[in-house]
């Protein structure tokens, strides 16, 4: 089935653990999470972003992609897409993880930046062969803190943007002037951008971005829909309000990092806040941070 990329806001999927010694993937709950948060107003559900990615071995990230895939489907949203991250520093490993994914439910593969030691040649070269082979189409992924600094340019992401498999891009350098500059290629090349952060959510909307991936809509996915649903009907006020609420709330709950975003998660949805290790719970100072967005994210605050 092809599945359309619609705009909106894309949740990075937190990874629900159990509670058992090697801390396996709850692949239920993660489903149930999914699902969850389609219904309050998700777009799409990426799978290995938002820090989760190598904590996952690539069987995990196959099952809880299938069990993801299936339980929106078993609820009828059979249109939400569902991304997968096939991050390899091999191009035929990261060829071999994209058929993984197809055959696990994924509808698209996201595809992040090799080591910075390689050359800017041998990086484009990588997401042209690996979009080349894929089954599923790209989304390539500009994350200069998971790769040592290394970024895109726009030139380079227009010369990728003309493959024909390569249909966007998640752009968590956050460089809006950078995407002020591609977001036209979602008329000519059917290529959409998509920014990496919700706390500028309006300001990327106003330069005409595809939506967000973020991993703030695993603990906000309504407040990301509503500041969504009223800069499109037109009122900038009411946008502007929710916006400036959503980056407190925001920032406060990403202070702990993946650890941050599940217990965020976890005070909204009771679901497991245990980060895998060797990642740790938060301090009790941290944590009393987090509290006080969720806080405010409930109007208390």
């Amino acid at each position: 089935m092809t599945i359309q990329l619609p705009r909106g806001n894309y949740t990075a999927i937190t990874i629900i653990y159990n509670n058992d010694q090697k801390q396996t993937v709850n692949n239920q709950a993660t489903a149930a999470h999914a699902v969850t948060i389609a219904h309050a107003g998700t777009s799409g559900i990426v799978v290995g972003s938002n820090g989760e990615h190598q904590s996952l071995s690539i069987v995990e990230t196959n099952i809880v992609t299938k069990s993801i895939r299936d339980a929106l489907d078993l609820y009828k949203l059979q249109d939400i897409p569902v991304i997968t991250n096939v991050a390899s520093q091999s191009t035929y490993e990261s060829i071999e993880r994209a058929h993984r994914a197809k055959l696990s439910g994924a509808n698209f593969i996201l595809l992040p930046s090799l080591a910075p030691n390689l050359s800017r040649d041998d990086n484009m070269s990588f997401f042209e062969d690996v979009a080349e082979e894929s089954p599923i189409p790209v989304i390539i992924y500009s994350h200069p803190q998971s790769s040592a600094g290394f970024h895109l340019t726009s030139d380079e992401v227009i010369r990728l943007a003309q493959h024909p498999n390569i249909v966007g891009l998640k752009a968590t350098d956050n460089d809006v002037g950078k995407m002020t500059r591609l977001t036209h290629l979602s008329k000519t090349n059917n290529f959409h951008v998509f920014c990496g952060s919700s706390d500028y959510l309006i300001a990327a909307l106003s330069i005409g971005v595809h939506g967000s991936i973020t991993a703030a809509a695993n603990f906000a996915p309504d407040l990301l829909f509503n500041v969504w649903d009223s800069y499109n009907k037109g009122k900038a006020g009411e946008a502007l309000d929710l916006q400036r609420k959503l980056s407190v709330v925001e920032a406060r709950c990403k202070v702990g990092g993946v650890a941050g975003i599940k217990y965020a998660t976890s005070l909204i949805y009771n679901t497991n806040p245990k980060p895998r290790k060797p990642l740790r719970e938060l301090s009790e100072d941290i944590k009393e941070i987090v509290r006080s967005g969720i806080w405010l994210l409930k109007g208390a605050a």
